[in-house]
């Protein structure tokens, strides 16, 4: 995953915190690593932006 990917959340974000937006695509805008060596992402969706780690999410469509 990338800035510039369109993703949701997947079944584990939703089953932890079910949202409205959580259904939707949202754009990864930011990206950072932490020191666990997993990834988070900046996600925009249409109502809010939020950071998720790369686990609660799956990509619909890639950048190019």
């Amino acid at each position: 995953m990338k800035p510039g990917d369109i993703v949701r959340r997947n079944e584990i974000a939703w089953h932890a915190s079910p949202r409205v937006h959580g259904d939707l695509g949202g754009i990864i805008i930011d990206k950072l690593e932490g020191e666990d060596g997993f990834f988070n992402y900046k996600v925009f969706f249409i109502d809010c932006c939020e950071w998720f780690s790369d686990l609660e999410l799956e990509v619909i469509s890639e950048s190019r």
